[in-house]
């Protein structure tokens, strides 16, 4: 996939088909709209093309972020993979917050990027603050001869798929649901620090993880989780909390144990997934009730991971 990480001045490419939006989580719904892309571009010619933003258009609107499915790496990685051709990854604030709907699409979307279809959502506002809707679209689509898709979206248990939605799950620690609408595991990619290492007194050494500010944690507590380090892939179980046995019950830690492995990975990047949910964090009086316990989650972590 050829990526640019602006709207480039001069577009090599001709009869393109596009989307664009934020697409954080690349979920079902937001699948079904990329995939109406690839498949229509292969069977007429045309080139692929999707827009997204580095930075979440709400963080510059309202100087607030919900909380990141996705790093811009991750996002790109899962659009490539499913047969994108081209991305442009735009600066929201510097290249498209003051267009005008209709100029946008006419002098950015057809002049210069050469679009011949446009597929969005139904729910698809853009343009200067957020006046263009379907149905400036539908006029602009007469009026300039490009193919207009608007896509239904997807539903699961009678509510719409929606990256809000995942969020939803994931505070809550329903992590099952929350990878069923993604259509794979949540996954954080994380920096190995150094921490107290008190797990290794325990018999539990774990890698203390610094994680993006923006991306969204999963609820507190125990996950079984796979880590990714090096292109190999490793079993383990996560928690996520406060320490609320041996801390201050003030900072928030991400750690992992890696299951069957002892080596030194100080300032190694890993991805974690979570497969599944073990329990709630919790105190405990003393070291053997909190050993007695991981070794409990351990036993449940290498059922789920078989």
């Amino acid at each position: 996939m050829k990526i640019f990480w602006k709207i480039p001045a001069q577009f090599e490419y001709k009869d393109v088909g596009l989307t664009i939006g934020v697409f954080d989580g690349v979920h079902l719904g937001h699948q079904k709209i990329i995939n109406g892309v690839i498949d229509s571009c292969k069977k007429t010619g045309m080139t692929s093309l999707i827009i997204t933003f580095e930075i979440h258009p709400r963080k510059i609107l309202s100087s607030t972020t919900p909380g990141s499915l996705t790093t811009i790496d991750q996002r790109i990685d899962i659009i490539s993979k499913m047969g994108m051709e081209v991305c442009i990854v735009t600066d929201f604030e510097q290249e498209i917050m003051n267009f005008e709907a209709s100029e946008f699409v006419e002098k950015v979307l057809i002049d210069k990027l050469k679009m011949r279809q446009l597929w969005v959502g139904t729910n698809f506002l853009f343009g200067k603050e957020r006046k263009g809707d379907i149905k400036l679209l539908q006029e602009l689509s007469a009026k300039r001869g490009f193919k207009l898709h608007v896509v239904e979206p997807v539903n699961f248990e009678d509510e719409i798929i929606s990256s809000t939605k995942i969020r939803e799950y994931l505070k809550q620690g329903d992590i099952t649901k929350a990878n069923l609408l993604l259509s794979r595991h949540y996954t954080v990619a994380a920096e190995v620090i150094h921490g107290v290492k008190r797990g290794r007194i325990i018999g539990y050494p774990t890698a203390n993880l610094k994680w993006e500010e923006e991306v969204l944690l999963p609820k507190e507590g125990v996950y079984a989780v796979k880590v990714k380090m090096d292109d190999e892939e490793y079993k383990g179980m996560t928690n996520l909390g406060y320490r609320p046995t041996f801390g201050d019950g003030k900072e928030l830690c991400f750690e992992v144990h890696l299951l069957d492995f002892e080596e030194e990975i100080y300032s190694r990047e890993l991805t974690v997934s979570f497969i599944k949910r073990i329990r709630d964090e919790k105190s405990f009086k003393d070291n053997y009730s909190l050993i007695g316990q991981l070794k409990e989650d351990e036993k449940k972590a290498r059922e789920i991971l078989k």
